[in-house]
């Protein structure tokens, strides 16, 4: 299964009017490629989520409709609420993240650990269940009613990189599978590991043997720029700032616009590159290419970021991709039929 170009969305329902008929759900499906979710009350109480293991859901194999794909099993997130002592079971596809969701509906928050700092828990709070909200639910009402939508599903090209090389901008798809053994044997300051074998897609930022940096304008520190999701910076390859894709000049301009007004409105809908792990402001980073010094694995190296880069997990964190990884090129969004259907850039 090839990676999403977007990613699973959620759709939350904050009023139980809001949530669609079956005709709509119907349509939903189809065009959008949206899962309905729901969580009704069993019973009447307060709502709670029980931790397992110390975290918020365990993961589960189940079969269709939970597992999603007909008569196989398949690998799911298991949540499990409590509405005045009855359990009440939840399951959403293992690669969707049900706790932003949960701390945004419930505390208008992004962490779900920092719950209880907004939603007051019982006395003697132990920490095996979390109180999500102050308001009791009663039995027969919707306690959380979301949408899950599909994210771009994609026709690739498989063939040309066996002619050409990848080029800076290109919508790289890779698997994951020996980055972190590359970057261990290159030497790489790597921030976190992949640890699994999956299927990734990022835009290509730097070719074997190019010079990466990323440069923060100075007012950036000084004039009230929100920086809580990363510093915003001009990335430069090559000792040029990156140009040549529209998620490159969007991303620029907008880090651009923020060191001129702090407050500026993001009309591109593109937050402007972050400058961490191992593209910090003024850093230099070096691609690996085949013959490099500090490279015996004989293999060229690529780097790869996420166009958002305030929510991408990408090669600042894990790394270069090891041109053995490489599948193909991203050609086109087929399904669903959103304003992303069509041929990708």
């Amino acid at each position: 299964m090839f990676p999403s170009f977007s990613g699973m969305q959620p759709n939350i329902y904050e009023d139980t009017s809001e949530v669609p008929g079956f005709f709509q759900r119907a349509v939903d499906k189809v065009l959008l490629g949206a899962a309905h979710y729901k969580l009704k009350a069993e019973s009447s109480g307060n709502l709670y989520l029980k931790l397992q293991a110390g975290g918020s859901f365990r993961f589960a194999r189940a079969n269709f409709p939970d597992g999603r794909f007909f008569i196989f099993p398949t690998t799911v997130r298991e949540y499990v609420f409590e509405i005045g002592g009855k359990e009440h079971l939840l399951r959403v596809p293992a690669e969707f993240d049900l706790d932003e969701l949960l701390a945004r509906k419930f505390a208008g928050i992004e962490n779900l650990r920092d719950l209880p700092m907004v939603v007051t828990q019982d006395h003697g709070f132990s920490g095996n269940r979390l109180k999500l909200s102050d308001q009791p639910i009663r039995k027969g009402d919707l306690a959380l009613a979301f949408d899950i939508l599909l994210g771009d599903a994609l026709f690739v090209d498989r063939m040309s990189y066996n002619f050409v090389s990848p080029k800076s901008g290109d919508p790289l798809v890779f698997r994951t599978g020996s980055i972190d053994d590359f970057n261990r044997k290159v030497g790489t300051p790597v921030r976190t590991l992949i640890g699994e074998d999956k299927y990734y897609i990022k835009r290509l930022i730097g070719e074997p043997g190019d010079t990466l940096e990323m440069r923060v304008p100075e007012s950036i520190f000084t004039n009230g720029t929100d920086v809580r999701k990363g510093v915003p910076g001009i990335l430069y390859r090559n000792g040029e700032p990156l140009h040549g894709r529209t998620a490159f000049e969007k991303n620029r301009q907008r880090t651009e616009s923020l060191a001129d007004l702090p407050d500026a409105q993001n009309q591109s809908g593109f937050p402007g590159y972050r400058a961490e792990g191992l593209l910090t402001n003024r850093s230099v980073l070096k691609v690996p290419d085949r013959n490099s010094s500090n490279n015996p694995t004989g293999k060229k190296g690529f780097f790869a970021m996420g166009d958002n880069s305030t929510d991408s997990l990408d090669g600042r964190a894990w790394g270069f991709v090891p041109e053995d990884e490489i599948i193909g090129r991203a050609l086109l969004v087929y399904y669903p039929f959103t304003r992303r259907w069509g041929f990708t850039h």
